[in-house]
């Protein structure tokens, strides 16, 4: 199974990076652009009906995939990113990163678990 271009980011991008190019405001949940000093989590959507409309917050970048030469527009969930920085590390292959609360834009720590894809879905159902 071929992995998304994010997916291919998180195995590629290490914790350090990440601190070196945003600000992670832990206590709200939230990611800055260190560059920019603007918020990098946002919302993103799209004309028309696309797979790629959500109602997760993701942080946009440029990066250079592994086995590529030139740099992919990348999007990566907000609440993973976040996740990754309080844990030292991605999500294992195959985990979910689940919102407590069930509210898909609270991105504080407290809020987050990582769950089994099943796991996940089974939540998702019972809310």
């Amino acid at each position: 199974m071929k992995l998304s271009k994010s997916r291919q980011a998180e195995k590629a991008l290490k914790i350090e990076d990440l601190q070196k190019r945003f600000k992670f405001d832990l206590e709200l949940g939230e990611i800055w652009n260190l560059r920019s000093g603007m918020r990098a989590d946002v919302l993103h959507h799209f004309k028309g009906q696309s797979s790629s409309n959500t109602r997760y917050k993701q942080v946009q970048f440029w990066f250079v995939l592994p086995n590529e030469h030139e740099k992919s527009n990348i999007k990566i969930a907000a609440h993973r990113m976040i996740w990754a920085v309080v844990h030292g590390r991605w999500p294992a292959d195959g985990m979910d990163i689940d919102h407590i609360n069930s509210n898909t834009l609270d991105n504080r720590p407290c809020n987050l678990e990582e769950v089994t894809e099943i796991e996940n879905i089974r939540r998702g159902r019972q809310r």
